[in-house]
């Protein structure tokens, strides 16, 4: 459980930067920083979603038979949710690569923020298809992301 508040803290946080991010980098940016920004704030506000179902739903749903949240339960194999967890799983994961990509282009703000960012995201949003070992995957790319946008932000105070 403490993975998925971590997330959904960090998920909220990071569509405060990535405004920030945006605002910084616009003036040099390409059409790529762009459209990374634009992708990572959808992707962000899909996974936010996600995040609020896992910590509030979820724990529900296992109380009542845990076999619900199996990779093979009804879930995770619903013709109506599978599409919905993997393409926002993919949005939020290319779109903070492309960030992450854009401000070690740019180096405007930290470059090694950029490339946890990029490395961490992916691992986040893309992280229940490693099944079993998803809390690991997961946790490691929470913890990238989180201590990425954390540095970006102390980086954009005054």
């Amino acid at each position: 459980l403490w993975i998925n508040v971590w997330g959904l803290l960090g998920a909220l946080a990071g569509l405060l930067g990535l405004a920030g991010i945006y605002v910084i980098q616009l003036p040099n940016s390409n059409w790529f920083g762009c459209i990374g920004y634009y992708v990572a704030t959808l992707g962000t506000a899909l996974l936010v979603g996600r995040l609020i179902g896992n910590n509030i739903l979820w724990p529900i749903l296992v109380k009542q038979d845990a076999s619900l949240l199996d990779f093979q339960g009804p879930i995770y194999s619903s013709k109506a949710f599978l599409p919905f967890f993997v393409a926002s799983g993919l949005i939020y994961s290319a779109g903070l690569v492309f960030v992450g990509i854009g401000i070690v282009q740019l180096s405007i703000l930290p470059v090694a923020a950029g490339y946890l960012i990029a490395v961490g995201a992916p691992l986040v949003g893309l992280g229940a298809m490693f099944g079993k070992y998803q809390v690991y995957v997961r946790s490691i790319g929470v913890t990238l992301m989180v201590v990425g946008l954390i540095w970006l932000g102390l980086a954009m105070l005054p």
